[in-house]
């Protein structure tokens, strides 16, 4: 029974600890708006980006429109998300940006 008591107090810390603030000074996790600011359609290419944001997250091919699409992920807070799609066209050029707010992790109304 002690053995339980110890593993789901572990537990609470753990989950507990992902939902810590984050750091005011870093603004966040993942792309910055400065860092998307400087990427820019029809001149940026998969390595600017590449080393500007890093590897994204998923890689998604689009044969329909012929563009591959690099995803990540802002978190402001745990309860503020962005997802951050850069598409490509097969010439390697950025040639759109989205950064779509996820309204799923918006709190509950009562």
């Amino acid at each position: 029974m002690r053995f339980h008591s110890s593993l789901n107090a572990i537990i609470v810390v753990l989950l507990l600890s992902g939902c810590a603030a984050v750091d005011g000074r870093s603004g966040g996790q993942g792309p910055s708006p400065e860092e998307l600011g400087k990427i820019r359609p029809g001149v940026t290419t998969t390595g600017d980006v590449k080393a500007l944001l890093g590897p994204p997250i998923r890689v998604t091919r689009f044969d329909r429109v012929d563009r591959d699409v690099w995803e990540y992920r802002r978190y402001n807070d745990p309860m503020d998300e962005l997802h951050i799609a850069v598409q490509f066209s097969p010439d390697g050029i950025v040639r759109e940006v989205l950064a779509l707010k996820d309204y799923s992790r918006e709190p509950c109304s009562p």
